[in-house]
């Protein structure tokens, strides 16, 4: 189970999602980690919005590691009836 704690800004969009702890793998062995990820660069996009940018980083005791960062580029969804 992961449990997410969510940042909004004034304009009340996601700014920071944040787990106290996320399994990586270290050694081939799982350590639970602080993970946080930031998003930015919101637009609407098929009449949802959406944030177009992130970067997600391991909170590590000697600062963060950022692990990923991308952009989306094209969205396609396929939503509930």
């Amino acid at each position: 189970m992961v449990s997410l704690v969510f940042r909004f800004d004034v304009k009340g969009l996601i700014y920071t999602a944040h787990a106290a702890a996320r399994y990586r793998t270290v050694n081939s062995a799982l350590v639970a980690t602080p993970w946080e990820g930031r998003f930015w660069t919101y637009e609407v996009r098929d009449g949802m919005r959406v944030p177009l940018n992130g970067e997600v980083e391991w909170l590590l005791p000697e600062g963060p590691s950022p692990y990923w960062r991308g952009r989306i580029t094209d969205i396609v969804y396929e939503l509930a009836r």
